[in-house]
């Protein structure tokens, strides 16, 4: 299974994010930046079937039970739990306060080792430009990017065509993944495998 977001693998051990509207599947990480990306809030669509995710009653909530739970909860907070509300409150601040320590401590430390690393830094990346370069100029760059043009034309003339077939439908017959990989930019891809970012870790 081939993640939506990024079209890489998912594998047996790692954290994975389903749709709950269809059988769209990302890396946890993919999920999350999909769900909160500016596209997003914009078009509140599920990239597999097109429920409107915001709207639809898979993120539905009892409002009335919600809201007598919140005011439930702030008569305690004023009043059993008020001693230990406080005690809650004046650890967050120390956390906090020990936060913006370590925050300011690391970025003199990393400082220093930007200046020490940057002239190798400079020459990885070069390289790494170079070789982007090449792959964009390859026949399998350039045939992946005319082949996703040609899908897109298509299925957009075949959702005029047919209106009232639901995207989920035309998706679970073409297959998860290949249906997904309309929505990879080429460029994306190369940049993602390419990130210098993942040789630190």
């Amino acid at each position: 299974m081939n993640c939506a977001g990024c079209a890489l693998p998912i594998e047996p051990d790692m954290k994975k994010m389903q749709m709950p509207c269809c059988d769209l599947t990302y890396h946890s990480q993919c999920g999350i930046n999909y769900l909160f990306s500016g596209s997003y809030f914009s078009n509140v669509e599920c990239a597999g079937c097109g429920n409107h995710l915001h709207d639809s009653h898979y993120y539905s909530s009892n409002s009335s039970s919600h809201n007598q739970d919140i005011a439930a909860g702030n008569v305690l907070l004023e009043t059993t739990a008020k001693a230990d509300m406080k005690k809650l409150k004046d650890k967050s601040k120390e956390m906090s306060a020990a936060r913006k320590e370590l925050d300011k401590h690391l970025k003199e430390e990393f400082a220093a080792f930007e200046e020490m690393a940057l002239p190798q830094l400079e020459a990885i990346k070069a390289l790494k430009d170079s070789r982007v370069g090449v792959i964009k100029q390859s026949p399998e760059y350039k045939a992946f990017n005319s082949k996703k043009t040609s899908f897109s034309l298509l299925f957009g003339k075949f959702q005029k065509k047919y209106p009232t077939i639901p995207r989920c439908c035309v998706r679970q017959k073409i297959g998860s993944n290949n249906f997904s990989y309309r929505y990879n930019s080429s460029l994306n891809m190369v940049q993602r495998k390419f990130r210098l970012r993942k040789w630190y870790n």
